[in-house]
């Protein structure tokens, strides 16, 4: 560095004779001045010189130094240039790093550390998943592999892209760096296998896959559906499915239709009809509607007639065995169902339990109505109207026995 000094004390006094000859005050101050110089030129020098010997000095890749080290045009940090193409640069907010090859040189490009990337803040690594190299700066990143190139990520961006698991999500590499949108508005970074949009109103979001194919057919932000709002989520109620929301619309994805593009969501399919028990071996299913009267004056109901096995076209013809087990019985209507078959109880909670309109007495009810499944239980049911029905209440209701025959 003494070569650096000299020269700036040449100038410095140059200067001062030319412009103020004969003026030793003048001279004395850019001595003084060149002095300051003087001893802090060895700040950064001693870190540069460290991260040096750490890579094997001139043995390693980055070959023998082409320049002294100098300062940056910034004024603020210090580097040395090496002559297989690699720097290491320091400042004190963020100590000595090597950058080389490709990344160094998309660095360049982008105006070193006067750029909208700052310092580096590590030396050139390798990602995790073994196939590119990347530098990370005060203010973004540059990310390398053979078949991607060097592009740089920075801002909101690649805050979202670092939130999914940088180029091990499913985005994978950047293919650009952050370039402007057609329409002046926002800002994105195509990656392997999808985008990143940005504008001040939507913020950062990822748009992949099938969904990312539709919205580009559509012309991108320009289309009708603008920016996304969202990165892509599941698709309620389809299994499987998926969707971005945009600012004007959906594109949902679903197996069995691909990606479409919608001012809504689809619809949420009906659920599914429950399965039907198994059918025991050598045994039948079968269901009767059983006709229940109004008893009296009161909302209660019970069988027409005696205790029976059914009312209906049942039962079978003589030699068929009595009906066995009572699988369920369905109701029409919202009722009440006491426990102890006393019409009394219908409006204790604690001796009855409610089955709402279409709703189903499983096993476990019929267990505490009858006390038994086993062959030979009769429906002797009765039950209060939890429910008036508009029109008054009917002077019939009908369940639905459904019962195993063996």
């Amino acid at each position: 560095m003494k070569r650096l000094i000299f020269t700036l004390v040449g100038i410095a006094l140059a200067c001062s004779v030319s412009e103020i000859a004969g003026s030793y005050q003048h001279i004395a101050m850019a001595a003084s001045i060149t002095q300051v110089i003087a001893t802090s030129t060895t700040q950064g020098e001693d870190e540069i010189s460290a991260k040096y010997a750490s890579l094997g000095t001139s043995n390693g890749f980055l070959g023998s130094p082409t320049i002294e080290i100098w300062y940056t045009p910034d004024g603020v940090g210090r580097f040395q240039h090496y002559e297989n193409g690699g720097s290491i640069y320091w400042t004190p907010r963020t100590g000595a790093h090597e950058v080389h090859g490709d990344i160094r040189a998309k660095w360049s490009n982008l105006d070193w550390e006067r750029g909208f990337l700052g310092y580096p803040v590590t030396d050139e690594l390798t990602t995790p998943d073994g196939e590119g190299r990347f530098n990370h700066f005060e203010y973004g990143s540059i990310y390398w592999t053979p078949r991607t190139g060097a592009h740089e990520v920075h801002g909101d961006i690649r805050a979202k892209w670092a939130s999914l698991g940088y180029e091990r999500s499913w985005l994978g590499y950047p293919i650009t760096d952050e370039l402007t949108t057609p329409d002046g508005e926002g800002r994105f970074n195509h990656f392997e296998y999808g985008s990143i949009y940005w504008t001040p109103r939507t913020g950062a979001h990822e748009v992949h896959g099938d969904i990312h194919a539709k919205w580009a057919s559509l012309g991108y932000e320009r289309s009708w559906l603008g920016y996304p709002i969202t990165d892509e989520l599941d698709l309620p109620g389809y299994s499987g499915g998926r969707y971005s929301q945009f600012e004007g619309g959906y594109i949902y994805w679903r197996a069995s239709g691909g990606a479409v593009a919608s001012k809504t969501l689809p619809s949420r399919p009906a659920p599914p009809t429950p399965p039907i028990p198994p059918t025991p071996p050598n045994t039948t299913l079968m269901t009767d509607r059983a006709v229940i009267t109004k008893c009296g004056g009161m909302n209660c109901f019970y069988p027409d007639g005696a205790p029976i096995w059914y009312t209906g076209t049942f039962p079978p013809p003589i030699g068929t065995p009595k009906p066995a087990n009572v699988l369920s019985i369905k109701s029409h209507i919202a009722m009440r169902f006491p426990i102890t078959q006393a019409s009394s109880d219908c409006n204790n909670t604690s001796k009855s339990f409610y089955v709402p309109r279409g709703g189903t007495l499983g096993p476990q009810q019929l267990r505490a109505i009858y006390g038994t499944e086993t062959p030979g239980v009769r429906i002797g049911i009765i039950g209060c109207i939890a429910e008036i029905p508009s029109g008054g209440i009917p002077s019939q209701i009908f369940l639905d026995v459904t019962y195993r025959l063996q």
